[in-house]
């Protein structure tokens, strides 16, 4: 399958990259006084939406550092579906953050009136995300459970589960497609995963082109779920958003179970994400 791409065109920060632009990248550096030049410096509304963005910030940074450690499979090859229980709570709890985050965001840039609130924002912004990307990094780190190939460009059932199933999962969909109902059912997961992907907008990126590796699985009642993120883009919200894009698949499309001796399983899969960024 071809490789794809998500694009970034930061459609709703034309704005504030505009006057970030005029004033040149130099002024992105982090300020300690940042914070406080925000409360004497922008309108009171900007402000409210500032604590309020402060506040999340502060509950991703705690929520990561408190739950950095836990237990590992003893075996690489044997899944213990316990844990993979717990980091797929992580993961929704780190999703909705997200998507708060996300949502408080757009209030931002409506809001912004001058070069110098912009300014402020944009290093508020950075400062935070500068600690939160590095303790998600390590939190990845400690979670991930299978080695991945940068060379991988589609999905691919996970090596940890060694997996032995007489038919994979299915939609009727597939049912009389040439390419064979597994294959269809995959293509289908895949160009779902690539067309919803929804890139964040929450800040300027310096990467062009990000990879994410997740770890999801088709469980017994045919039920897609996010499971883990098994290679880091190395940006927090560009991860999260490829979590809340299974999870949305997982509520709207249903497969007929994978089987063995009739009885439904759960499979696991890997699939790279890729988005390419395109600041115009």
């Amino acid at each position: 399958m071809a490789l794809n791409f998500t694009k970034i065109n930061y459609n709703n920060m034309k704005k504030i990259i505009t006057l970030l632009i005029l004033l040149g990248t130099k002024n992105l550096s982090a300020q300690t006084n940042n914070d406080k030049l925000i409360l004497e410096k922008c309108k009171k509304p900007l402000i409210e939406v500032y604590k309020t963005h402060s506040i999340l910030f502060d509950k991703i940074e705690n929520y990561l550092v408190e739950n950095s450690k836990i237990e590992q499979p003893k075996f690489n090859n044997v899944r213990d579906y316990k844990i993979d229980s717990i980091n797929r709570i992580h993961n929704l709890n780190l999703c909705d953050f997200y998507l708060q985050l996300r949502k408080n965001n757009q209030q931002f840039y409506p809001l912004i009136k001058s070069k110098e609130e912009a300014i402020l924002i944009s290093n508020f912004v950075t400062e935070r995300f500068v600690k939160i990307d590095s303790l998600y990094r390590s939190f990845v780190e400690e979670k991930k459970v299978e080695k991945v190939s940068e060379n991988t460009t589609n999905i691919k059932v996970s090596d940890t589960l060694k997996p032995i199933y007489e038919i994979g999962p299915t939609i009727d969909a597939c049912k009389d497609s040439p390419l064979g109902i597994e294959q269809c059912s995959y293509q289908i997961i895949y160009k779902a995963i690539m067309n919803n992907y929804a890139v964040p907008e929450i800040r300027i990126i310096e990467k062009s082109i990000l990879k994410i590796f997740v770890n999801f699985r088709i469980n017994k009642q045919g039920i897609v779920e996010a499971i883990r993120i098994n290679k880091t883009s190395g940006y927090f919200e560009f991860d999260m958003e490829a979590i809340n894009v299974i999870n949305r698949i997982g509520k709207n499309k249903k497969f007929n179970p994978a089987t063995v001796n009739n009885k439904a399983v759960s499979v696991y899969y890997t699939i790279p994400i890729n988005v390419m960024s395109q600041q115009d």
